[in-house]
């Protein structure tokens, strides 16, 4: 995990309750989600040309630190005694 990465996770403990509900459902837009998967179906598939695969690296980081974001905002959550959802409930 990069420096860039722990600082903004410990930013995270200054946010309000609803800055974290927020962070916690921030998503990847439907473009960018409709792009990555277009690229793991294709990588599967045939391979991709070293630009697409650049965009498959950036995709995929920016997804897994949405993801990280997310768990640690409902991680502050549930510390501040908040109820969180099961996971059943997280799936868009």
């Amino acid at each position: 995990m990069s420096n860039d990465s722990l600082k903004e996770l410990e930013s995270m403990q200054t946010f309000s309750d609803e800055d974290l509900r927020e962070a916690a459902k921030a998503r990847l837009s439907s473009t960018q989600q409709r792009r990555l998967n277009h690229l793991l179906r294709k990588n599967q598939a045939e391979g991709l040309s070293e630009c697409e695969q650049q965009s498959l690296t950036q995709l995929t980081k920016e997804a897994d630190r949405l993801t990280l974001r997310r768990a640690y905002a409902y991680l502050l959550l549930k510390q501040r005694g908040h109820q969180i959802p099961a996971l059943a409930e997280l799936n868009p």
